[in-house]
């Protein structure tokens, strides 16, 4: 039957007790059994009593669960179980009374309180604010002001301290709840989901607005403060852009007014544009527009930048083109009356898809296709092989020739267009976009404008992910490409790294800019997990075809 022998041995005393067998002659393990008549009346008198039997018991065992998980007074709870009404006090009662007890003196003002010890109270009072309970996660998503689909379908965008500590990272906030869990401040109740309460001393705490000493990775600034209110107030960073842009500032004063990168900024100018809410002319000027669309038009594509960027003046870079392309594109939907798609792909006309340039083999050759990356990791891909053969020549991708020049060439003006295809790839892959934090994969040599370190930070604000520069090199190795059998790879990367930061139950994206053996993404992946991180996904720029086997 496969099911335990306690089980087996409890059916048949039943089916004896109904009188269903008869058993006799045991031998050891071994018994004889005779089979009566079926009586159906006496045997489901037996299957109800057994119900009866198994609810007594669950009954018991919620109310064990409900006495553990209790903020009551304990020896109330066990007197009343027992049938004594008269009152439970003692001079030591039990952990919650002491635990209420505890903090009762330990009161301040609210001037008092330093940024660490007013987050600890603000954790605690949303868990105590909140309609219906909710995980460790989910309370970081409310205090971060997540605008996920699930928080906003059930109102937690409501709560008074929705997005109240929005300078912080997400796991920045996670750390604070862990020590008001380790503090007995919270509690996590629950079985398979299981859900934070406040304890006693929680409740005591928020109460009395008690000085709790927890730790902060960092300290943020009212700068940094005021910028999350104003992004809170505008209802979102791209809502506070799109007002700073038609309020005249410029993409530069807007970077340095909200602390983001201009790129940031461009991104948020070229969904606007798209959208048709911010005017090109607001963010690019009428000279490098048309420049940019006399290119479009001579490449006939708007499906990848780069062809577009050899075109123009080298010190022209993504971000503008960016702009004015989608504004292009926005332009030739409405002007065909939405023929033509409106995202990157697809063709710019039917004329374009039917000249010669369009052909539909080579067009496919043409764009990247992320490959798969094998190893220990949950997830790991690579946005395109780096170069490939095409009869006799050798040729870098696209992505290859971003990546080298990103690299090799210093030129940081290609890390928009690298994390857009980043993006692309990871939304489209669940177990990527299942992020806490972004670690860089560090150089072989100490270099002060690491291109990995660079696209890891661009990556991790393109998706509001903490950005975690964790790993460190212990000992100086030799680049890997200088190594020639798998076995000297893995020699010189092995015990070769430390960690700088803690990274237990974090989900972490390990970033790179090549996958060719694997030897210093699985040493990484060790150490991570050794460390206790959660999950560990990879991600490199691109992959040498010699991996491909």
């Amino acid at each position: 039957t496969g099911m335990q022998a306690v089980k087996v041995r409890v059916g048949l005393d039943e089916l004896e007790r109904a009188g269903a067998i008869e058993r006799h002659a045991n031998e050891g393990i071994r018994f004889q059994v005779d089979l009566n008549n079926w009586n159906a009346a006496q045997i489901q008198d037996v299957n109800d009593r057994l119900k009866l039997h198994q609810a007594h018991r669950e009954a018991q065992l919620d109310r064990m669960i409900a006495y553990t998980e209790s903020n009551s007074c304990r020896r109330k709870i066990i007197l009343k179980h027992f049938g004594d009404t008269g009152p439970a006090e003692a001079e030591i009662c039990c952990d919650n009374c002491l635990a209420r007890q505890s903090d009762r003196n330990a009161t301040t003002t609210g001037g008092e309180l330093t940024q660490a010890e007013r987050a600890a109270l603000i954790v605690l009072d949303t868990v105590r604010r909140l309609p219906n309970d909710v995980g460790r996660e989910k309370l970081a998503q409310i205090l971060k002001g997540s605008k996920a689909r699930d928080i906003l379908q059930f109102g937690y965008d409501k709560n008074l301290y929705y997005g109240r500590l929005a300078a912080c990272s997400s796991i920045e906030i996670r750390q604070i709840i862990d020590q008001l869990l380790e503090m007995r401040f919270l509690k996590l109740i629950g079985g398979k989901f299981p859900v934070l309460r406040l304890t006693p001393q929680g409740e005591t705490a928020v109460r009395n607005k008690v000085a709790i000493p927890v730790k902060l990775a960092r300290q943020v600034s009212k700068q940094q403060i005021d910028r999350k209110k104003a992004e809170r107030k505008a209802g979102g960073t791209l809502e506070l852009t799109a007002q700073l842009i038609t309020e005249g500032r410029s993409i530069d004063q807007i970077a340095a007014e909200r602390g983001l990168s201009p790129s940031t900024i461009y991104s948020h100018a070229a969904k606007l544009i798209s959208a048709g809410r911010v005017a090109i002319e607001a963010v690019v000027s009428e000279e490098i527009r048309q420049k940019v669309e006399s290119a479009i038009e001579r490449v006939g594509s708007v499906e990848y930048l780069y062809p577009i960027k050899t075109l123009l003046p080298g010190d022209l870079d993504y971000n503008l083109i960016r702009c004015v392309v989608e504004d292009w594109k926005r332009r030739q939907a409405q002007s065909s009356g939405g023929v033509r798609q409106a995202g990157a792909d697809g063709p710019l006309s039917q004329e374009a898809a039917q000249s010669p340039s369009a052909d539909p083999i080579e067009t496919f050759l043409s764009r990247p296709h992320p490959r798969r990356l094998p190893g220990p990791w949950v997830a790991g891909w690579a946005l395109g092989f780096h170069s490939a053969f095409t009869g006799a020549d050798w040729n870098r991708s696209e992505v290859g020739e971003l990546a080298y020049r990103l690299k090799y060439q210093a030129d940081f003006s290609v890390l928009p267009a690298l994390v857009e295809q980043a993006f692309a790839l990871i939304v489209q892959q669940p177990d990527l976009s299942r992020i806490d934090a972004v670690v860089p994969v560090p150089p072989s040599v100490p270099r002060s404008n690491d291109p990995v370190s660079a696209f890891a930070e661009a990556l991790a604000e393109r998706f509001g992910w903490g950005y975690l520069p964790a790993v460190v090199k212990s000992r100086q190795t030799s680049p890997q490409k200088e190594m020639h059998t798998l076995a000297q790879k893995r020699a010189n990367v092995a015990g070769a790294f430390a960690l700088q930061s803690a990274v237990k139950d974090q989900r972490l994206l390990v970033v790179d800019d090549l996958f060719d053996s694997g030897a210093t993404l699985e040493e990484i992946y060790r150490l991570l997990r050794r460390a206790g991180a959660a999950r560990v996904c990879v991600l490199t720029l691109t992959r040498s075809i010699h991996s491909e086997a």
